[in-house]
């Protein structure tokens, strides 16, 4: 990519997690929507894309997309695709679920989860999409997983490897 100085590229990025910058959205203009035009359909930048790394080094959300933002001129973004997979869990009776979520803008970042969660599958770092086959705002996730004794999550990590690289010129 070739980014001129206050351009955004035309990606929006979630940065909750604090490992790895997910794509919410792709806007219809710019490098973004530019690159998509040009790329077959599996190299096409679309939400739910997890930002890797700029110019091959990998970095923490926070200081990538500082870099990302500083950054002009020849640019290379690796992004990894999420791995999905659902979860079945049973509430223990008279125990609280134990997990430490952060509302997303396009689900939930699980920070923590106590021993009954981590037996089901679940893990710190991974992204909650959907709950009992509800996919909504954060607010509704977490008011589902409150009321209910047994959850169907359907969750995202992005420990895979990088799959797609946009180099912009």
């Amino acid at each position: 990519v070739w980014k001129m100085e206050n351009d955004h590229f035309g990606l929006v990025f979630d940065h909750t997690n604090p490992t790895i910058a997910v794509v919410f959205q792709v806007a219809s203009e710019g490098q973004a929507a530019k690159w998509n035009q040009r790329a077959e359909a599996s190299m096409q930048l679309r939400p739910g894309l997890g930002l890797r790394s700029l110019d091959g080094v990998e970095q923490e959300t926070k200081k990538l997309l500082e870099r990302l933002k500083e950054s002009t001129g020849h640019l290379r973004l690796g992004f990894t695709q999420p791995s999905l997979e659902t979860l079945s869990l049973q509430q223990t009776p008279g125990m609280a679920w134990d997990m430490d979520l952060l509302p997303t803008q396009v689900g939930l970042y699980v920070r923590r989860c106590g021993a009954n969660a981590s037996r089901s599958g679940l893990q710190a770092g991974m992204h909650i999409c959907s709950v009992n086959g509800c996919m909504g705002d954060a607010k509704s996730l977490l008011q589902v997983i409150e009321a209910q004794s047994k959850l169907c999550l359907r969750v995202a990590s992005f420990e895979g490897p990088l799959l797609r690289v946009a180099s912009f010129v």
